[in-house]
């Protein structure tokens, strides 16, 4: 269900303060789901957390949506980096996925010499 208390256009370029009716075009108002008018941030924190969302308008799950688990994951912590908590924190919890990632690779690898991972190149070592 969409939070009442702004409207984003559906390019994802302006939001609209329902309270005051100001809409914004910055980038940083629209991925915050800022008003400069009300000075209120205007978070959904269960559809659209701030941290998960990019100035551009694109949110994380949008691109974790087309990955596996682990990679979904080491997605999410990179991009979230610093937002919601410690950078360094939120990297090594992104190298964890990674390690697993690699580590189900490898224990694959001699069940099928072929093992890759949908929209990533392979690498040789």
């Amino acid at each position: 269900m969409p939070d009442e208390r702004y409207t984003i256009v559906p390019d994802g370029r302006s939001i609209t303060c329902r309270t005051c009716g100001l809409t914004s075009y910055n980038p940083n108002d629209v991925a915050q789901r800022y008003c400069g008018r009300c000075n209120v941030f205007h978070h959904d924190l269960v559809n659209h957390p701030s941290h998960y969302s990019h100035p551009s308008g694109i949110e994380c799950i949008e691109v974790a949506r087309h990955m596996n688990f682990n990679l979904g994951n080491a997605l999410k912590y990179i991009w979230r980096a610093g937002a919601k908590g410690d950078a360094v924190t939120d990297l090594r919890k992104a190298r964890w996925y990674i390690d697993d990632e690699i580590a189900r690779l490898e224990r694959n690898q001699g069940e099928n010499k072929n093992a890759s991972v949908p929209g990533v190149p392979s690498v040789s070592t």
